[in-house]
């Protein structure tokens, strides 16, 4: 039977770690559930060097991911700065604090996020510092924020703030969603009757006209043309708009682009 190595707090909270045989991790997290532990880190023991290189190099390039892309969502950044707050207000001090929200964090690359913000201060930065270095974690005005609770001995209340306006700006951002869904589903299902017609129905209707010789007006002469030319072209067209939109959004992610756009 496999052996895991986990890591957890008791009910007291201290970290406590050991070996347990289970047939699987599912298994192995259920019985450390049933001691009343709380799993921080659990992991299969390898059985030879090999193993234990491969997944240290997996470990090492996952980390080079969490520091590149592992951005927070705001309901995550939510959920921090209220959990920060109400334990710093609770009297938990700062280093206590990140080590439990990153012990309970839901996410992997969150969890180990927090728990470099954390060994920072450990090395004597100051909060705000460590999480400039976290650029994925919170934006900068949350962090000059920060740095001004710091200085002023208002962090607990800072954080508290910054939460409510995260939760204030994504009830806005899901309000204006949910505005714009049903607009947004009448433009797709318009551009797709169009195509269909201009694609299936024109080009039977031409056909028709042209076997019996028939005058057509202007403006069919127009929808024919527009149909040919779709048929013929039609997926050069949307290889081009979706460089265009990939272009769009590239450009989105620049500072100074963004800039200009707003100006």
């Amino acid at each position: 039977m496999p052996t895991f190595a986990y890591t957890a707090l008791d009910h007291s909270g201290q970290r406590t770690r050991g070996v347990c045989e289970s047939a699987d991790m599912r298994a192995a997290a259920e019985e450390l559930r049933a001691r009343r532990l709380f799993v921080i880190e659990l992991r299969r023991n390898s059985s030879s060097a090999g193993e234990g290189r491969t997944r240290r190099t997996f470990m090492a390039a996952l980390g080079f991911l969490d520091r590149q892309i592992g951005a927070a969502t705001t309901k995550e950044r939510i959920q921090f700065l209220r959990q920060m707050s109400l334990m710093l207000r609770s009297g938990v001090p700062l280093l206590k604090a990140l080590d439990v929200f990153a012990a309970q964090c839901p996410r992997p690359s969150l969890g180990r996020s927090v728990q470099r913000v954390s060994q920072r201060i450990s090395r004597g930065e100051s909060f705000s510092a460590a999480l400039a270095q976290e650029r994925r974690l919170l934006p900068p005005l949350a962090i000059k924020m920060i740095s001004v609770g710091e200085t002023i001995g208002e962090l607990d209340d800072i954080l508290h703030r910054l939460a409510d306006q995260l939760q204030r700006q994504a009830e806005l951002r899901s309000t204006l969603l949910v505005s714009l869904t049903y607009p947004a589903l009448l433009v797709l299902i318009t551009v797709a009757v169009a195509v269909f017609l201009v694609t299936q129905v024109v080009p039977k209707f031409a056909h028709v006209l042209a076997n019996r010789n028939l005058a057509m007006p202007r403006p069919m002469q127009y929808l024919i043309s527009t149909s040919e030319t779709v048929q013929a072209h039609g997926l050069h067209a949307l290889y081009g708009l979706l460089a265009l939109a990939a272009i769009a959004f590239v450009l989105s992610r620049i500072s100074v682009t963004r800039y200009w756009l707003d100006r």
